[in-house]
């Protein structure tokens, strides 16, 4: 393994006028090369009032220490950090310009050392701000080296400069921002480079992915030997989303629907609740004409349902939907052009036929919806932006009683529990980091 070394170079480089000693980086490598470490590369970066120190500095190096002059590089930094050399943007710019630089010789297994003794005091601090904020590579140390004037009994002359507590504090921060917006896929890939990451908080996050896109299978397979208590109340759940049964897949296009509400994605959000309406309406329809195949797939009982109204009611319903107007005064076409499936609003008119549904206040609840169906067709098929939905409450308040007056859960939203269990494992995560 080799190192290579990126460092400001200061006023007390190569050798102290003041403590008439080396300076902290000929005193780093030393100290470095003494632990066996050998040098692929050091990097001077100087300002113009320290160009002759980084001079002084390289031939001190080649003299003194034995690195060849072939492996030690001079990089000046940008006249505005020299003109200004207290300003910490600047200093910060310029130490990540530096790590860039050396990408190209960096191989895996090779670590980026970093002096932060040498130079103003903020680029000094450059090297740990840049560590804490996750933009070094994850084989990178950042050295402090002590005055020798003030080292006291008991103290190293040269120690790590360890900023991993406020990098898990700022990555623990990045990550819950990205769960609060339930952006599970952008929080593993934080996760991933933070010091915070765990099998548990890593599966979980592929839980709520999976389950955002509908995909139940693997929502369960990322967390089904999972050893939480978390686990004991959405297995069961996965389980009747997996075998697909109508009140599940409700109640769970309702808690997206809440999500896209929160986040303002009104769009998305239209198109949620059209599914919404239209399984509503096939399972209302299904319980009316065939109660004994509730379970059973569309596919399955779209077929079913056309046989059963010619001779539903004796008749009399088939003969309803042939005389049924719509409100913009044409008659009701049952079937698609094809003749193979109901649409939306023939599901509707089936229903609407039901004297006891009628006199309910289901129906009532399903018509309301009906119009911001519309705007979800408005969307599709004229690209049609939506940036604001007016009464939206009215529709959450609906699909709230929708799912009431069927018999469906409307508690805790599921991902919301999620992210409140996530949230206490990274706190975890993070209380491991702090005492190791």
């Amino acid at each position: 393994m080799a190192s290579i070394l990126i460092t400001f170079v200061g006023k007390q480089d190569p050798y102290s006028d003041n403590s008439e000693k080396e300076g902290s980086i000929v005193t780093l490598v030393r100290y470095l090369m003494g632990q066996g470490i050998s040098f692929k590369k050091v990097i001077l970066l100087c300002t113009q009032g320290t160009q002759e120190r980084a001079e002084a500095t390289e031939d001190w190096l080649e003299t003194d220490v034995k690195i060849a002059r072939s492996q030690i590089e001079i990089i000046p930094v940008c006249s505005e950090l020299s003109d200004d050399p207290v300003n910490l943007l600047l200093a910060s710019r310029e130490a990540y310009r530096a790590i860039e630089t050396v990408q190209q010789d960096w191989v895996e297994g090779d670590c980026l050392e970093f002096n932060a003794s040498s130079g103003t005091p903020v680029m000094k601090s450059s090297w740990s701000i840049l560590e804490a904020a996750g933009k070094t590579p994850p084989n990178s140390k950042v050295w402090q080296v002590r005055d020798p004037r003030e080292i006291k009994p008991g103290q190293e002359a040269v120690f790590l400069n360890d900023v991993s507590v406020l990098k898990d504090e700022f990555d623990i921060q990045v990550i819950k921002r990205q769960i609060a917006n339930y952006n599970y896929s952008g929080a593993f890939v934080d996760l991933k480079l933070s010091n915070l990451h765990s099998s548990e908080i890593e599966a979980l996050l592929n839980y709520g992915q999976y389950r955002l896109a509908f995909d139940f299978d693997r929502a369960f397979n990322s967390i089904q030997n999972l050893p939480l208590p978390f686990t004991e109340t959405v297995l069961p759940q996965l389980a009747a989303l997996r075998r697909k049964d109508k009140r599940a897949l409700l109640e769970e296009i309702y808690s997206k629907i809440q999500i896209k509400d929160k986040k303002e994605e009104y769009s998305d959000l239209l198109v949620l609740l059209f599914s919404f309406q239209e399984t509503l309406l096939r399972l209302l329809v299904v319980q009316k004409t065939l109660p004994n195949e509730v379970q059973a797939s569309w596919e399955r009982n779209e077929e079913k349902v056309k046989n059963q109204i010619s001779t539903f009611d004796g008749g009399k319903l088939n003969l309803f939907l042939e005389n049924y107007i719509l409100k913009n005064g044409k008659k009701l076409q049952t079937l698609d052009d094809r003749g193979q499936h109901f649409s939306r609003i023939s599901l509707k008119a089936i229903l609407d036929y039901q004297p006891d549904s009628r006199d309910s206040e289901l129906l009532p609840l399903i018509e309301s919806l009906e119009n911001y169906c519309g705007q979800r067709n408005d969307y599709i098929h004229d690209l049609k932006g939506i940036s604001k939905i007016e009464k939206k409450g009215e529709i959450l308040n609906a699909l709230k009683k929708i799912l009431q007056k069927i018999g469906s859960s409307t508690s805790d939203n599921p991902f919301d529990r999620l992210n409140k269990e996530l949230s206490s494992l990274l706190e975890v995560e993070q209380k491991r980091g702090q005492n190791k």
